[in-house]
């Protein structure tokens, strides 16, 4: 049975194409492709394009790993792969020693408290995740003053949900800063997942009830171990008035992070191109059905795909948005990420005047983004469902050739048909190539309708002359291709 025509004709100047055949009209929708030979490739994850420099980490939950075999569980390692294959990305695996808290604000996490710009210090707080025992939030009477303390809450946002199983919080307790008596005598600790249905609908988290509470802590440095599960909030709150400090907010986990991503800057490929087939290798870590990934592309016209904007404010009321700074200059990827880390109203839209919309691809398929570009970007996202599972990638590639012509202009006759019923159609496609390109010697249509007969088929040159023709007639259901009717090959 002929669904899909690959039609030959010798190697000439094309400028039309004409088709006439029979087919079931069940909606009937027609491909229409003239393939360059597609000897390109570009390749991220190798030498010339390095996954470090290739792109960004959202989150900063990414690892960059040069032999998958290495990331192991004691002996055994954890990915299973045939792949010899170097240069992997995977989502971060936690270290059960390291602290998630240090780098917490590189990676866009954040720390907050519910007291106003005037009452705190912001150095303090942020003091409590660096890991610099110099520094501290401090919230002890002054001058024999009390402070009020019941009810005061620190909030902290890891960025992205990790494995977490131990948090730990404590005051200085160094020669320089002797304060191990300043403890916090009361506390209620709360976690949260960061999952939709655990936010309320300004996106803030719920925080239910907690998952530790002393109202008379006798603790300098308290430990509160819970079971291994995803965390992307916490929230430590003080329940009495007593004076306190804190040097450290330590937090522990294990386990692959749930979430990851990778996002590539958009790859100049010198002329416009038409685009092959996109490819990568995998490696899977625990049950294969508890991990995914989905890989998006897009292609583009120009080196920025996103446009962004800043909310500009009058009396706390929005009255327009900006695509530059307070200082006039426009702004970027890195300007937007810094309006954005300061708590700035600031957008980020794709640019759909030069690029397309991102497309979810699979592995092998051919890329159908717009084309001819000169720009093409690539997402992945990792997804995992346990602590123990993952799934990790290398060598992504895709393949891309200028195109053989400047354009195709096609219509089919009749447009509209009796559904089911056989119908006679006539195909014409027109060549546009003022540009001098190579041409192409072969044409594909398909259509989910069985091809009962193809009546003909001839090519015109630039002066509408006949080049190249043949006729065909009815095809049997058994036929298999290809078939030759004078000059053409279907």
């Amino acid at each position: 049975m002929i669904s899909a025509a690959s039609i030959h004709f010798a190697g000439k100047i094309v400028r039309a194409i004409q088709l006439r055949f029979i087919a079931g009209a069940w909606g009937l929708t027609l491909l229409l492709l003239c393939r360059p030979g597609f000897g390109a490739e570009f390749v991220v994850g190798g030498v010339d394009h390095p996954w470090q420099v290739s792109g960004t980490t959202p989150g900063g939950v990414i690892d960059f790993v040069e032999r998958i075999e290495t990331v192991i569980d004691g002996d055994s390692p954890l990915f299973g792969t045939a792949q010899d294959q170097s240069n992997w990305i995977v989502p971060v695996r936690v270290d059960p020693d390291v602290n998630i808290s240090l780098g917490l604000l590189d990676r866009g996490g954040e720390i907050d408290i519910n007291l106003s710009d005037e009452q705190v210090d912001r150095d303090q707080l942020e003091g409590v995740l660096s890991g610099d025992h110099k520094l501290a939030f401090d919230r002890k009477p002054v001058d024999g003053r009390p402070i009020q303390n019941n009810g005061i809450t620190i909030f902290i946002d890891l960025g992205a949900r990790f494995g977490v199983n131990r948090i730990l919080f404590y005051p200085r307790m160094t020669p320089q800063f002797p304060f191990a008596n300043e403890f916090m005598r009361g506390y209620e600790l709360y976690i949260n997942d960061g999952q939709p249905e655990n936010l309320f609908a300004s996106g803030q988290p719920n925080f239910v009830s907690p998952v530790s509470r002393n109202t008379d802590n006798a603790d300098t440095t308290v430990v509160v171990e819970i079971d291994a599960q995803f965390v992307r909030f916490l929230q430590l709150k003080s329940v009495i008035n007593a004076g306190f400090e804190i040097d450290e907010i330590e937090i522990f986990g294990t386990g692959f992070v749930p979430e990851a991503s990778y996002e590539s800057h958009p790859f100049a490929l010198g002329d416009e191109s038409v685009w092959g087939q996109i490819r990568w290798l995998e490696a899977v870590a625990g049950d294969p059905r508890d991990s995914s990934i989905e890989v998006r592309a897009r292609s583009g016209s120009d080196d920025s795909p996103d446009a962004f904007f800043r909310e500009i404010l009058v009396g706390g009321v929005r009255t327009g948005l900006s695509p530059n700074d307070d200082q006039g200059n426009p702004l970027t990827q890195a300007s937007y990420e810094r309006l954005l880390r300061d708590g700035r109203a600031v957008i980020k839209k794709t640019d759909t005047d030069n690029w397309g919309q991102w497309q979810l691809v699979s592995n092998g398929q051919s890329l159908s983004l717009p084309a001819p570009r000169r720009f093409l970007q690539f997402r992945i996202d990792f997804f995992n469902g346990t602590l123990g599972s993952a799934r990790a990638l290398a060598q992504l590639a895709f393949d891309f050739a200028s195109p053989p012509v400047d354009g195709l202009i096609a219509e089919v006759h009749p447009a509209e048909a009796e559904i089911s019923a056989p119908t006679s159609f006539t195909l014409v496609a027109k060549v546009v190539n003022r540009g001098g390109r190579a041409g192409f010697t072969r044409f594909d249509v398909e259509t989910p309708a069985r091809v009962t007969a193809i009546h003909s088929v001839s090519v015109r040159n630039a002066a509408g002359d006949i080049v190249a023709s043949g006729e065909f007639g009815a095809i049997a259901a058994a036929t298999i291709p290809p078939l030759r009717g004078g000059d053409i090959t279907v």
